[in-house]
Protein backbone atom coordinates (compact mmCIF):
# COMPACT_ATOMS: atom_id res chain seq x y z
CA UNK A 1 0.00 0.00 0.00
CA UNK A 2 1.27 3.46 -0.66
CA UNK A 3 0.94 6.17 1.48
CA UNK A 4 0.90 9.74 0.56
CA UNK A 5 0.82 12.88 2.85
CA UNK A 6 -2.43 14.02 3.90
CA UNK A 7 -4.52 10.28 3.27
CA UNK A 8 -6.01 9.73 6.28
CA UNK A 9 -6.18 5.80 8.31
CA UNK A 10 -8.20 4.64 11.09
CA UNK A 11 -6.70 3.42 14.02
CA UNK A 12 -8.02 2.27 17.57
CA UNK A 13 -7.92 5.11 18.87
CA UNK A 14 -8.71 7.25 16.45
CA UNK A 15 -7.89 8.64 12.89
CA UNK A 16 -4.48 9.58 11.49
CA UNK A 17 -3.12 12.01 9.09
CA UNK A 18 -0.14 11.66 7.34
CA UNK A 19 2.01 14.81 7.27
CA UNK A 20 5.34 13.71 6.53
CA UNK A 21 6.94 10.71 4.89
CA UNK A 22 10.18 9.59 5.56
CA UNK A 23 11.33 6.28 4.04
CA UNK A 24 9.40 3.94 6.66
CA UNK A 25 9.09 6.30 9.06
CA UNK A 26 5.93 8.10 8.87
CA UNK A 27 4.84 11.11 10.70
CA UNK A 28 1.21 11.25 11.78
CA UNK A 29 -0.88 13.70 13.37
CA UNK A 30 -4.59 12.69 15.51
CA UNK A 31 -7.02 15.12 15.48
CA UNK A 32 -6.26 16.22 18.84
CA UNK A 33 -3.42 17.29 17.58
CA UNK A 34 -1.00 14.68 19.05
CA UNK A 35 2.08 13.66 16.24
CA UNK A 36 4.34 10.54 16.09
CA UNK A 37 6.57 8.43 13.88
CA UNK A 38 5.84 5.39 13.28
CA UNK A 39 6.83 2.50 11.08
CA UNK A 40 5.13 2.78 7.30
CA UNK A 41 3.89 -1.08 8.47
CA UNK A 42 2.26 -0.29 11.52
CA UNK A 43 0.66 2.51 9.98
CA UNK A 44 -0.93 0.87 7.45
CA UNK A 45 -2.45 -1.51 9.65
CA UNK A 46 -3.96 1.09 11.81
CA UNK A 47 -2.02 -0.57 14.81
CA UNK A 48 -0.67 3.15 15.75
CA UNK A 49 -1.48 4.10 19.71
CA UNK A 50 -2.51 7.74 20.60
CA UNK A 51 -1.67 7.81 24.64
CA UNK A 52 -3.76 10.72 24.87
CA UNK A 53 -7.42 8.46 23.86
CA UNK A 54 -9.89 8.39 26.55
CA UNK A 55 -10.34 4.61 26.06
CA UNK A 56 -10.90 3.75 29.95
CA UNK A 57 -14.45 4.31 31.06
CA UNK A 58 -14.61 7.26 28.69
CA UNK A 59 -12.06 9.54 30.64
CA UNK A 60 -8.74 8.18 31.38
CA UNK A 61 -6.00 8.03 29.34
CA UNK A 62 -2.59 6.41 29.07
CA UNK A 63 -0.59 9.60 28.74
CA UNK A 64 3.09 9.69 27.73
CA UNK A 65 5.76 8.85 30.69
CA UNK A 66 7.49 6.06 32.07
CA UNK A 67 4.73 4.26 34.21
CA UNK A 68 3.46 0.90 32.29
CA UNK A 69 -0.10 0.15 32.48
CA UNK A 70 -0.35 -3.81 31.84
CA UNK A 71 0.10 -6.16 34.81
CA UNK A 72 0.85 -2.81 36.86
CA UNK A 73 -0.28 -1.92 40.70
CA UNK A 74 -0.77 1.57 40.38
CA UNK A 75 -2.61 0.90 36.96
CA UNK A 76 -4.90 -1.73 38.90
CA UNK A 77 -6.01 1.04 41.58
CA UNK A 78 -6.07 3.85 39.03
CA UNK A 79 -8.91 1.43 36.78
CA UNK A 80 -10.10 0.96 40.32
CA UNK A 81 -10.99 4.46 41.05
CA UNK A 82 -12.68 4.76 37.33
CA UNK A 83 -14.40 1.88 37.67
CA UNK A 84 -16.67 3.28 40.54
CA UNK A 85 -16.97 6.58 39.28
CA UNK A 86 -17.64 6.15 35.65
CA UNK A 87 -19.16 2.52 35.30
CA UNK A 88 -22.93 2.78 35.04
CA UNK A 89 -23.89 -0.44 36.15
CA UNK A 90 -21.29 -0.03 39.44
CA UNK A 91 -23.09 3.22 40.40
CA UNK A 92 -26.35 2.09 40.13
CA UNK A 93 -25.26 -0.76 42.45
CA UNK A 94 -23.41 1.13 45.17
CA UNK A 95 -25.95 4.64 44.73
CA UNK A 96 -23.21 6.26 47.12
CA UNK A 97 -21.08 6.82 44.20
CA UNK A 98 -23.90 8.66 42.44
CA UNK A 99 -21.55 12.10 42.44
CA UNK A 100 -18.19 10.43 42.99
CA UNK A 101 -15.33 11.11 40.59
CA UNK A 102 -12.08 11.81 39.37
CA UNK A 103 -10.06 14.55 39.30
CA UNK A 104 -9.07 15.81 35.96
CA UNK A 105 -5.69 15.48 36.86
CA UNK A 106 -5.96 11.72 37.42
CA UNK A 107 -7.76 11.18 34.09
CA UNK A 108 -4.11 10.76 32.87
CA UNK A 109 -2.32 7.28 33.70
CA UNK A 110 1.35 8.92 34.23
CA UNK A 111 0.21 11.46 36.88
CA UNK A 112 -1.70 9.06 38.92
CA UNK A 113 1.15 6.96 39.26
CA UNK A 114 3.49 9.02 39.86
CA UNK A 115 1.71 10.15 43.09
CA UNK A 116 0.84 6.49 44.10
CA UNK A 117 4.56 5.59 44.00
CA UNK A 118 5.37 8.66 46.38
CA UNK A 119 2.81 7.46 48.68
CA UNK A 120 3.14 5.75 51.96
CA UNK A 121 1.37 1.86 51.83
CA UNK A 122 1.01 2.32 47.78
CA UNK A 123 2.74 -1.64 47.61
CA UNK A 124 2.00 -2.55 50.68
CA UNK A 125 -0.24 -6.20 50.77
CA UNK A 126 -3.48 -5.52 52.42
CA UNK A 127 -3.46 -1.40 51.95
CA UNK A 128 -6.67 -0.15 49.87
CA UNK A 129 -6.84 3.32 48.77
CA UNK A 130 -9.33 5.50 50.49
CA UNK A 131 -10.58 8.76 50.07
CA UNK A 132 -13.43 9.58 52.82
CA UNK A 133 -10.78 9.64 56.19
CA UNK A 134 -9.15 12.59 55.02
CA UNK A 135 -12.35 14.71 53.99
CA UNK A 136 -15.69 13.08 55.44
CA UNK A 137 -18.46 12.95 53.07
CA UNK A 138 -15.66 13.23 50.61
CA UNK A 139 -16.86 13.20 46.45
CA UNK A 140 -13.43 13.23 44.74
CA UNK A 141 -10.49 11.05 44.08
CA UNK A 142 -7.78 12.90 43.93
CA UNK A 143 -4.09 13.83 45.25
CA UNK A 144 -5.22 15.86 48.26
CA UNK A 145 -7.96 14.12 49.40
CA UNK A 146 -6.41 10.04 48.98
CA UNK A 147 -4.32 8.04 51.10
CA UNK A 148 -3.44 4.57 51.66
CA UNK A 149 -4.87 2.75 54.78
CA UNK A 150 -4.57 -0.96 56.30
CA UNK A 151 -7.72 -2.69 55.20
CA UNK A 152 -8.32 -3.17 58.72
CA UNK A 153 -9.05 0.57 59.43
CA UNK A 154 -10.74 1.16 56.68
CA UNK A 155 -13.34 -1.74 58.07
CA UNK A 156 -13.41 0.04 61.02
CA UNK A 157 -14.56 3.30 59.34
CA UNK A 158 -16.48 1.66 56.90
CA UNK A 159 -18.94 0.75 59.99
CA UNK A 160 -19.96 4.04 61.07
CA UNK A 161 -23.51 3.69 60.38
CA UNK A 162 -25.91 4.52 62.92
CA UNK A 163 -27.38 1.42 63.15
CA UNK A 164 -24.38 -0.97 63.12
CA UNK A 165 -23.16 -2.61 66.32
CA UNK A 166 -26.16 -3.18 68.10
CA UNK A 167 -28.96 -5.09 67.70
CA UNK A 168 -32.05 -6.62 68.96
CA UNK A 169 -34.57 -9.74 69.25
CA UNK A 170 -38.09 -10.27 70.21
CA UNK A 171 -36.73 -12.43 73.54
CA UNK A 172 -35.03 -9.18 74.92
CA UNK A 173 -37.87 -7.28 75.24
CA UNK A 174 -37.00 -3.95 73.62
CA UNK A 175 -33.37 -4.05 74.97
CA UNK A 176 -30.64 -4.02 72.53
CA UNK A 177 -26.74 -5.78 72.43
CA UNK A 178 -23.80 -4.04 71.74
CA UNK A 179 -21.15 -5.65 70.41
CA UNK A 180 -18.27 -4.26 68.41
CA UNK A 181 -15.48 -6.49 65.84
CA UNK A 182 -11.43 -6.29 66.92
CA UNK A 183 -8.68 -7.77 65.51
CA UNK A 184 -8.81 -11.02 68.14
CA UNK A 185 -12.60 -11.55 67.89
CA UNK A 186 -16.00 -10.06 68.82
CA UNK A 187 -16.28 -8.30 71.92
CA UNK A 188 -19.35 -8.30 73.97
CA UNK A 189 -20.58 -4.64 75.30
CA UNK A 190 -23.94 -5.42 76.71
CA UNK A 191 -27.54 -5.30 76.80
CA UNK A 192 -29.44 -1.80 77.35
CA UNK A 193 -31.90 0.56 75.89
CA UNK A 194 -31.25 1.49 72.62
CA UNK A 195 -29.72 4.99 72.82
CA UNK A 196 -28.15 3.65 75.60
CA UNK A 197 -26.59 0.83 73.40
CA UNK A 198 -25.54 2.97 70.74
CA UNK A 199 -23.68 5.17 72.61
CA UNK A 200 -21.77 2.23 74.46
CA UNK A 201 -21.11 1.18 70.92
CA UNK A 202 -19.74 4.60 69.79
CA UNK A 203 -17.47 5.08 72.48
CA UNK A 204 -16.25 1.65 72.44
CA UNK A 205 -15.79 2.03 68.34
CA UNK A 206 -14.06 5.31 68.58
CA UNK A 207 -11.48 4.10 71.36
CA UNK A 208 -10.75 1.17 69.22
CA UNK A 209 -10.26 2.88 66.30
CA UNK A 210 -7.71 5.23 68.01
CA UNK A 211 -6.10 2.41 69.60
CA UNK A 212 -5.35 0.67 66.25
CA UNK A 213 -4.56 4.59 64.45
CA UNK A 214 -1.66 4.36 67.05
CA UNK A 215 -0.63 0.71 66.35
CA UNK A 216 -0.36 1.95 62.49
CA UNK A 217 1.33 5.19 63.06
CA UNK A 218 4.49 4.69 61.73
CA UNK A 219 3.08 2.91 58.56
CA UNK A 220 0.31 5.64 57.52
CA UNK A 221 0.40 8.46 56.18
CA UNK A 222 0.36 11.44 58.85
CA UNK A 223 -2.41 13.28 57.46
CA UNK A 224 -4.13 9.97 58.04
CA UNK A 225 -3.06 9.56 61.20
CA UNK A 226 -4.22 13.04 62.40
CA UNK A 227 -7.67 12.40 60.67
CA UNK A 228 -8.19 9.16 62.39
CA UNK A 229 -7.44 10.51 66.44
CA UNK A 230 -10.11 13.36 65.62
CA UNK A 231 -12.78 11.44 64.40
CA UNK A 232 -16.34 11.03 65.46
CA UNK A 233 -19.29 10.49 64.57
CA UNK A 234 -21.92 12.23 62.47
CA UNK A 235 -25.52 11.64 62.47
Amino acid sequence: MKLEVGQRIQTNTGEIEVINIDRQNITVRYDDGYEVVALKGNVIKGSVKNPFAKTVYGVGYCGVGKYKMHGQLAHSKWRGILHRCYDEQYVIDHPTYADVYCCDEWHNYQNFAEWAHGQIGFAVRGFDLDKDVLVRGNKVYSPETCVFLPQELNKILGNTGRERGISTRPDLNGKWIARHSTVDGEVYLGCYEREVALQVYREYKLKYLKERAVFWKDRIDGRAFEALMEFSFID
